[in-house]
């Protein structure tokens, strides 16, 4: 190592080894990069896939290839009697509104806190460096709630499917008749546990006298009460906000509260009984806290063990770090002399 002194300036001329080691250095760490960018994609690929199967698993049951259990019933239960009455939020609707409440919460914080760091500060993007990192976050984040959203939904399914509960208007949208002939104002049939029927009611569709079948749990309470705490959960891990301290938690009790206004919808317009709403809640909130829990995990940018294996590294700066090192190393042996 040689050095040239000017005044107080020092100026470090490098060895050729010590150069090509540098370069040598400089080109492991940029092929490990590559290694680890297709990891992350192939990575990011079966997430997907495991996303569309449980999209799929849905559509099966939407699509009505699984028909719920063939539950029988009391004439004499008055909690079939109750009229029918419209939906005030349909199940479609639901789902459409808790994804752009999250999808609105998700993007302004992520921005939020993007236009917040120093560009030190931030985390590469997971897809790729053209895509702005809180972009990648976004989506990142987007597909942990789309995954317990999934859960949710297929888990309610398999309630419905399973149990066949009738719904509290199910003697007005059915109106069962015996196979003998016989109904329920027969004074036969006051007592009588009902198995075989059918229904006679008109102006109903075959969707409707199957979904009549599928009260318990409700999916409303299940899918909203999923949806609003577990971005509650997120909301108090990410927003803060020094204008206020009180703000993120009105916005948590807001959202807690347009839960349980959706849940109570069901008791509303008589399409579910209480039990399947208290049931649906618990399901959705056990669901948002395991996602929140296992899935998400601290609720940081990126999971441990990915926030520093998948970005580049200017070789430049490798090389002027590297050369640093040497030259300190031999100033320090000089100073000791």
């Amino acid at each position: 190592m040689a050095f040239q002194r000017y005044g107080r300036v020092q100026f470090v001329k490098l060895p050729l080894q010590a150069s090509l080691r540098c370069k040598i250095d400089s080109a492991m760490r940029d092929n490990r990069d590559t290694v680890d960018s297709r990891y992350l994609f192939f990575r990011t690929l079966i997430d997907v896939i495991l996303v569309i199967a449980l999209l799929i698993s849905i559509a099966l049951f939407e699509f009505v290839l699984v028909l719920p259990a063939q539950r029988g019933f009391f004439c004499s239960d008055d909690t079939l009697y109750y009229p029918v009455r419209p939906d005030v939020v349909s199940a479609k609707t639901l789902v459409s509104i808790v994804l752009l409440i999250a999808m609105s919460i998700l993007f302004v914080v992520e921005l939020k806190i993007h236009r917040s760091q120093s560009r030190s500060q931030r985390n590469p993007s997971r897809f790729s460096s053209k895509v702005p990192s809180f972009i990648s976050d976004f989506l990142e984040h987007f597909m942990f709630f789309l995954f317990g959203l999934l859960l949710t939904v297929n888990a309610t399914e398999v309630g419905k499917f399973t149990i066949g509960r009738l719904r509290p208007h199910f003697m007005d949208l059915c109106q069962p008749q015996m196979l003998d002939g016989s109904t329920c104002k027969s004074p036969e049939n006051h007592l009588r546990y009902v198995e075989q029927y059918m229904c006679t009611a008109e102006g109903f569709t075959v969707f409707d006298l199957i979904s009549v079948r599928g009260s318990f749990p409700s999916i409303h309470s299940s899918v909203a009460f999923y949806a609003l705490v577990y971005m509650s959960i997120y909301v108090q891990h990410k927003m803060t906000w020094k204008g206020s301290k009180l703000f993120r938690h009105v916005l948590q009790f807001i959202l807690i509260s347009l839960a349980w206004f959706l849940a109570l919808l069901g008791l509303k317009t008589y399409t579910h009984h209480w039990s399947d709403v208290v049931c649906g809640s618990l399901l959705g909130v056990v669901i948002a806290v395991l996602t929140a829990r296992y899935v998400t995990g601290d609720f940081g940018t990126h999971r441990v063990g990915s926030r520093t294996d998948f970005h580049g590294r200017d070789t430049s700066a490798s090389l002027n770090e590297c050369g640093a090192e040497v030259a300190v190393k031999h100033l320090n042996e000089e100073n000791i002399n």
